[in-house]
């Protein structure tokens, strides 16, 4: 299952990492600091029931409402967020 995305989602022309916590519910996005050459955790957020625990689980960005902006969907064995 893949649970990790890189993508621009804010459309600044820096890629951000998108990683779902594999023993939670939890997705978590680190955005890449150029003058420190690192990344640093910018927000995370629950999805709603069991996302992670103990299913498999898969992550995918794409453009799917016409804002512009790239979008994620996460499944499981038996949900689509």
């Amino acid at each position: 299952a893949k649970n990790l995305v890189v993508e621009d989602f804010n459309n600044d022309n820096i890629k951000e990492v998108v990683v779902t916590d594999a023993t939670a519910s939890i997705v978590k996005i680190y955005s890449f600091i150029p003058a420190s050459a690192s990344f640093s955790l910018q927000s995370f957020f629950t999805v709603p029931g069991t996302f992670g625990t103990g299913k498999n689980q898969t992550i995918a960005a794409g453009e799917f409402n016409g804002d512009a902006y790239k979008d994620l969907v996460f499944t499981t064995d038996s949900f689509i967020y």
